[in-house]
């Protein structure tokens, strides 16, 4: 009897502390959430076929690609800031191709983004003042 009871002890130690492990990994503020591969696929001014992917990285830098199904740009990585207790992201623009300068709107834009897991996992930048969001979903 002992020995089940120390058994069972132990198992219901393994659950709990598994219970725990899984409350850590869940993001808590929007610069833990944004960390990872995002796809958009409904972008405003670059027409039906297009879709970007961006990467934001643990050290302040995020890299955004634009294609259309057969072609895609690659941008250098450029840097962005988040403010967790605003739910602002502000990214420095990156370097854009000749050919797209014309899109360049501001050397940083901040967006006010809307998180959370009960969007299944998507995040939606939107512009102070605008009504357009971007809606992103994790890769």
């Amino acid at each position: 009897m002992k020995k089940v009871l120390f058994l069972m002890a132990i198992f219901a130690t393994m659950i709990f502390a598994s219970c725990d492990k899984n409350n850590e990994i869940t993001p808590k503020v929007l610069s833990e959430f944004i960390i990872g591969e995002w796809m958009a696929e409904d972008v405003p001014d670059f027409g039906d076929d297009v879709y970007m992917t961006t990467e934001f990285k643990t050290d302040g830098k995020y890299v955004l690609a634009i294609s259309n199904g057969m072609e895609t740009i690659t941008l250098d990585p450029a840097n962005y800031s988040v403010a967790n207790e605003t739910d602002v992201l502000t990214v420095d623009e990156p370097e854009w191709p000749e050919t797209m300068k014309s899109l360049v709107l501001a050397d940083q834009t901040s967006f006010i983004i809307l998180w959370n897991e009960a969007i299944n996992g998507n995040m939606i930048w939107t512009e102070e003042g605008e009504e357009s969001s971007l809606v992103w979903t994790r890769q």
